[in-house]
Formats: C-alpha cells, sequence, structure tokens
C-alpha cells in the first residue's frame, strides 16, 4: 500500500456557468479520479432542476475528457520528494493543497438513458469509495478526426467542435474577458 505522500490532494473549485455558487470539492487521489467520475460527484451537489442536465467540465480552456483520470487531463505535477528524515523536535511543515478552478458548462437536459450510462460508467470501475468525488472509468469517447486544410480552430472556437452551441461559448468568452 503506497504513503499517503505519494499522492497529493487537490481542492477543486468547480465555478458554473449559470447562477449556482462555486462548489468547493477535495480529491485525495487524482490519479484514480477521471472527469466522468468527477461529474456524478458534483451532479450530487446540484439543484435537482440542474442536476440532470449534461455537464462540460473546461480547465485551462480546453475541455476535460471523460476518460482520463485527473492527474493527466488537469496536468498535475509529480508530487515533491519527501524530505529527508530529521530528528529535530518541534512542528512538521505545511503541506500546502494545491488549489484549481474548473468551470462547468450546464447545457441541454440529458435522457434517462444518456444519465444511466454516466452513471455505469463512473461505478464500472470503482477504485476507491473513500475519496470526496466518486471513482473512475473508462468511458469511449472516440472522436475520429479528418486531415483537411483548413486551419484547425482555435480559442473558443474549439469548444464548438466538442458540443458547445455559439451561445454557451458567447457566455464563456464573456466570463473569461468580461466585456
Amino acid at each position: 500500500m503506497e504513503e499517503d505522500s505519494a499522492e497529493q490532494p487537490i481542492r477543486l473549485i468547480i465555478r458554473f456557468t449559470t447562477s449556482i455558487p462555486d462548489l468547493p470539492l477535495t480529491v485525495l487521489t487524482p490519479s484514480t479520479i477521471t472527469t466522468v467520475s468527477l461529474k456524478q460527484q458534483i451532479r450530487t451537489h446540484l439543484p435537482p432542476d440542474s442536476s440532470r442536465n449534461r455537464l462540460r467540465l473546461i480547465h485551462s480552456g480546453k475541455v476535460l475528457s471523460d476518460t482520463t483520470s485527473l492527474v493527466t487531463s488537469l496536468r498535475l505535477p509529480p508530487p515533491p520528494p519527501p524530505p529527508p528524515s530529521r530528528d529535530i523536535k518541534g512542528k512538521a511543515p505545511i503541506r500546502r493543497i494545491q488549489t484549481l478552478y474548473i468551470h462547468c458548462s450546464i447545457s441541454d437536459p440529458l435522457s434517462p438513458a444518456d444519465l444511466a450510462a454516466e452513471a455505469a460508467l463512473a461505478a464500472s470501475n470503482d477504485v476507491s469509495k473513500r475519496t470526496e468525488p466518486a471513482s473512475p472509468s473508462t468511458h469511449d469517447d472516440a472522436a475520429s478526426s479528418t486531415a483537411t486544410t483548413t486551419p484547425a480552430p482555435r480559442g473558443f472556437d474549439r469548444l464548438l467542435t466538442a458540443g458547445f452551441t455559439p451561445t454557451e461559448i458567447a457566455s464563456l468568452r464573456h466570463d473569461a474577458f468580461g466585456s
């Protein structure tokens, strides 16, 4: 069994595009938690009218893939090496928990079948029930890419290919740039 120092917990602040207040979550083992599991945990904290809607999680301008762990999708650095053991009396140094902000876009309602599939996906590879957010999964969002001569969309325009509506993208631009 690994020591707690092998992986550091992270604190996530989920910021919604609607008027829902920010949601702070602590993830104890980010390498075992995937985006779809985090979505399931977020759903438990949403009001009933929003908990059945599609959730898109965005960090650093990129939509997080359901299949990857938070360590990979958030590009978390490896944990620092453990300090050398010293026989010095006194207080141990404070371990700071890294805080990251994730934007959550709440859009169209999902069908009961889609909600059930997402829940089954999150529960299928449950590694640890001790974490605050739910568990990992292996959801397959296979999006085939084709070679074209047109340049790839940049910035917020990339969100169009991820399924966002132009209205949602305009809202995100307004939130990001404030004008």
